[in-house]
């Protein structure tokens, strides 16, 4: 949804686009591609990762932390956003991480 210069995304997760099925068991894997989907929703709208200026991460186990965040920053690729990440339960089956953003049209 936007409002005034901000498109807020809600939360994704690592969903394959075509098939809607979860892509890994992998909280790396998982990563990516739910980082990839949000990817493409900014770019639907015009924008790029460089646009985002707040993320919120909820992690099903929160010991994927370590290897959550070293994914999340190869694919940020120096890219500076804030971040919170919390432990949550995603409502999907098999879905270990969900991220939601906030993305600045400025």
């Amino acid at each position: 949804i936007r409002s005034g210069n901000f498109l807020y995304v809600s939360g994704q997760g690592p969903l394959d686009p075509k098939t809607r099925e979860v892509v890994s068991t992998d909280i790396r894997e998982q990563t990516r591609q739910t980082l990839a989907n949000l990817r493409s929703i900014l770019a639907a709208a015009g924008l790029t990762m460089a646009n985002v200026v707040n993320m919120r991460v909820g992690l099903r186990n929160t010991e994927d932390f370590p290897a959550f965040n070293e994914a999340f920053r190869d694919f940020m690729a120096g890219e500076k956003v804030t971040r919170t990440c919390v432990g949550a339960t995603p409502h999907r089956k098999g879905v270990n991480v969900e991220i939601d953003c906030v993305a600045s049209f400025d």
